[in-house]
């Protein structure tokens, strides 16, 4: 009697968390096949272009029309605009109530945050490619992350290609899971001390990795595009997948004690929702590459910002770029200007007939100037095209670019040049075109204030000791730590329409004109706006800080208060007094000296720090 079957099974090997990641993130590949056919489609007609599958005749035209290209570059300048239109890259407003010096701490967070952001990290450096990577693709993945190596902040625009999330995702940072495909070098991979650098397990990185063990060459590239697998035995390709798992996490708290009665300091647990990672090989995730971690930000978010290029839909695979949008644009551009390129050869090289008469030797027959023929020969007349290359092209063009609203405001009459626009048609035209760039800047400001949040969040932890120094307007400062203790809601500077600096330099100069010596604006602070949407360059030197003047009257006003009340200041209160008025004095004076002498006049006998050195008032002598 044969024995128990039961007996013979071996029991399933339970699966690593790795294991299981991979399986979903493989699932997820599959998933998204055909947006990945589409990127590729997208890349070649923006960098080579599609080429003419059929040849009308040898050596016929081949051209590509880069319209969409043409359009990225366009509208690259728009959303560059988006960073830099402020004097500071973002705002800092307290969230937890006033106080005396939250005005302060609010402005130096501010400074200090744009010039860490700009001098001393690769912000400004990946600016240009993540819009590059928005605008071809449709959505791009900004990785945000605290660089031990430089001790700051680092930026890493990523390939959406090697960004792989659950198909159903709608918003990044409530996904089930999100995982990067990284590629190393072996010198890389090396530098990276946490890895396993195990010299067997390091070979069996670049072992190929065909799922279905048939040896598929087209399975093999496409796992090798993927990340799945790097045959060339010179690039590790790595999987980091991040999760959102409830961990045990310790802390400390006051509780009472049973004998003694008071309060002692007690260790307890609590389950809290961290992000862990987990890096391994695709081909093998049973074999981690590091031991998994918590990921130490107290952000407690995936370290990622996602650009869409639209707001459509909130599927992760919908938003279109440019190149979705414009593709049949271009080939219909690219199909007109090969027919032209047609056309003019046909017409410069001219078809001739001979009415039926025979030629010996047709192939010795020279078209040259003064050659005489012994068949008389006819030009073949191959009519007039019924369209207008030229027109056709620039129709397409100008609907295309009306698609994605490029910002040019339409100005330019592209269809039909013996009309011209009235103003009120530019005025209306100008307005639409305004607003259509105004709803596009606020969905790109909204992942930028994301951006900015975490990076302010990441300085919090690892700068909350450290030297806070800035340079501001030429000016080097330091910023007080208690920035860090301080809640603030941090939002890119400026407008969204601060693209347009003509419209701000109207509106700026209008207000001036409107507003000018009536004693209910406050004047400096009308010149300033002015001075700061024309020319922000030369703010520092053009205005002078009206504060130095309103110390001076109110430092006047307590001791001529102190006088009728007390009758006498003390010397030691009238000397510091003094002292003090003298040194908002000199920085008037270095600022404008005629604007120091005319007050100097105003308070006349008032101010004496001058007269307490022996020397002469500021009213045209020496100081």
């Amino acid at each position: 009697m044969p024995e128990d079957i039961d007996n013979f099974t071996e029991e399933p090997k339970q699966r690593s968390t790795e294991e299981i990641l991979a399986s979903l993130t493989k699932l997820c590949l599959s998933d998204r096949s055909k947006w990945e056919e589409r990127q590729d489609i997208w890349y070649k007609m923006r960098n080579h272009g599609l080429r003419r599958t059929r040849m009308p005749f040898p050596k016929a035209a081949d051209l590509h029309y880069p319209l969409i290209d043409t359009v990225i570059e366009k509208i690259t300048p728009f959303y560059l605009q988006q960073f830099s239109g402020a004097a500071l890259l973002a705002d800092f407003i307290s969230t937890d109530g006033s106080g005396k010096n939250i005005p302060i701490l609010s402005e130096q967070a501010a400074k200090f945050f744009d010039y860490e952001i700009k001098q001393n990290t690769n912000f400004e450096d990946e600016e240009e490619p993540l819009i590059d990577s928005m605008l071809l693709s449709g959505r791009a993945i900004l990785k945000i992350r605290w660089d031990d190596s430089k001790e700051n902040v680092s930026f890493d625009v990523l390939d959406p290609l090697f960004f792989i999330v659950p198909t159903m995702t709608k918003s990044l940072q409530d996904a089930e899971f999100v995982t990067e495909v990284t590629q190393y070098s072996p010198a890389q991979y090396k530098e990276i001390k946490v890895f396993n650098q195990d010299e067997d397990f390091v070979k069996s990185l670049y072992t190929k990795g065909d799922e279905n063990g048939d040896g598929d060459d087209v399975n093999d590239i496409k796992y090798t595009r993927e990340g799945l697998s790097q045959p060339d035995g010179k690039t590790i390709v790595l999987w980091t997948t991040y999760r959102k798992e409830w961990v045990d996490e310790k802390y400390s708290s006051l509780v009472l004690d049973p004998a003694s009665g008071s309060q002692i300091l007690a260790e307890q647990s609590r389950k809290v929702r961290r992000v862990r990672v987990y890096t391994y090989a695709p081909h093998m995730p049973d074999k981690p590459v590091r031991p998994p971690f918590t990921l130490p930000y107290k952000h407690n978010q995936y370290p990622f910002v996602d650009f869409p290029a639209e707001g459509k839909e909130k599927r992760w695979y919908s938003p279109r770029g440019i190149a979705e949008k414009l593709a049949s644009f271009e080939v219909y551009l690219c199909k007109i200007w090969n027919e032209k390129a047609d056309a003019m050869t046909f017409y410069n090289n001219p078809i001739y007939s001979t009415n039926g008469a025979s030629i010996p030797n047709v192939s010795n027959l020279k078209m040259a100037p003064g050659s005489v023929f012994q068949s008389a020969i006819s030009r073949v007349d191959p009519g007039t095209p019924p369209i207008s290359f030229d027109q056709e092209m620039i129709n397409t063009r100008s609907t295309a670019e009306s698609l994605v609203q490029v910002p040019d405001f339409g100005m330019g009459k592209q269809t039909d040049f013996s009309e011209r626009r009235t103003a009120t048609e530019i005025q209306a035209i100008s307005q639409l075109s305004s607003a259509g760039q105004d709803a596009r800047a606020q969905l790109f400001r909204k992942r930028l204030k994301l951006v900015y949040r975490q990076t302010w969040a990441i300085l919090k932890d690892y700068k909350k000791d450290a030297v806070l120094k800035f340079i501001y307007d030429g000016k080097a400062g330091v910023a007080d730590n208690a920035i860090f203790s301080q809640e603030f809601d941090v939002a890119p500077a400026g407008a969204p329409n601060a693209w347009n600096k003509q419209y701000h330099a109207q509106i700026a100069l209008q207000l001036l004109q409107l507003f000018r010596q009536d004693p209910n604006i406050n004047q400096i602070a009308l010149k300033r706006a002015v001075i700061e949407t024309l020319a922000p360059q030369y703010l520092s030197d053009l205005i002078i800080d009206p504060r130095h003047e309103m110390a001076i009257r109110q430092i006047l006003q307590e001791l001529q208060l102190y006088e009728a009340q007390n009758g006498v200041v003390p010397p030691e209160a009238k000397l510091q007094a003094l002292s003090a008025i003298q040194e908002h004095f000199n920085a008037i004076k270095a600022a404008n000296p005629q604007a120091a002498a005319a007050l100097a006049q105003q308070l006349g006998q008032s101010i004496q720090p001058q007269a307490q050195n022996g020397s002469q008032m500021p009213d045209g002598g020496n100081a």
